[in-house]
């Protein structure tokens, strides 16, 4: 069975289990529906809203599509520059080091602050949580690239750039695909996470609205919506992965350097 249609079987067992295991819950131990409702209660609340739910989901989806986006260009071009001279590495890694130790929920204040309450924000913070993974991972594999092929270029007399286009990037194509998984999933994370403090649409403003008057099946529901994203992106890069990693004989994972 290929990879992809494996982890869609795996998902899918995933979920009826842990829909089995709810259901037993509120069977046996008959919370109040304010502390776990029932899934039929919450997908009834899904479909009573189905309207507003698909709405707050395009605003999120515009927010994490734009800022993954920006943050892919950004750690592909910086990548670029980092591996192609010494003193551009000296000049961007201590930046990139600094901005990734800073909590990035606790830049969301102040995005806010800069760029006010619309899409700004959240684009910001959803490109700066997809641009690390990236550009760590893309770094780290064009400078795992064999010797010999290194030295082919030279023998080849190609320039530096040529040897970055035609050697580097490729050798790092399965560090690159793996960081994409992981830097896709951050970036709704990022956009998330900036609607919770300072929004007035999208599913982070939902699950706040839900939280706030005691609506946890609308909670649950938005929390639904943000997981099928989740898994969405997830088989997405992985048939990417499969297809772009066909001419190496394998579209197994390859590990991460780095995570956000």
């Amino acid at each position: 069975m290929p990879k992809v249609l494996r982890e869609i079987a795996f998902f899918v067992a995933g979920a009826v289990s842990l829909y089995g295991a709810w259901i037993v819950a509120v069977i046996l131990l008959r919370p109040p529906e304010f502390l776990l409702p029932h899934p039929v209660a919450v997908w009834r609340r899904f479909f009573d809203l189905s309207n507003e739910i698909i709405a707050h989901t395009l605003t999120t989806a515009t927010e994490f599509g734009l800022g993954f986006s920006i943050g892919l260009v950004c750690a592909i071009m910086f990548s670029v520059l980092t591996i192609s001279s010494r003193h551009l590495e000296a000049i961007i890694s201590p930046f990139t080091v600094i901005l990734q130790s800073v909590p990035k929920i606790g830049l969301a204040p102040l995005f806010v602050v800069w760029f006010g309450y619309g899409l700004g924000p959240k684009i910001v913070i959803s490109a700066l949580i997809s641009f690390f993974p990236i550009y760590v991972n893309l770094v780290g594999g064009m400078k795992m690239v064999e010797k010999s092929f290194v030295e082919y270029a030279e023998s080849l007399r190609l320039s530096r750039w040529e040897t970055i286009y035609r050697i580097r990037l490729p050798y790092a194509l399965p560090y690159f695909l793996a960081s994409l998984r992981m830097a896709g999933i951050y970036s709704v994370v990022g956009a998330v996470v900036g609607e919770f403090v300072g929004a007035d649409k999208g599913l982070g403003y939902l699950i706040l609205q839900g939280d706030l008057s005691f609506d946890t099946p609308l909670l649950f529901a938005a929390l639904h919506v943000l997981i099928i994203i989740g898994i969405l992106i997830h088989i997405g890069i992985s048939i990417l992965e499969a297809v772009s990693l066909r001419w190496r004989g394998t579209t197994g994972d390859v590990g991460f350097f780095a995570t956000a």
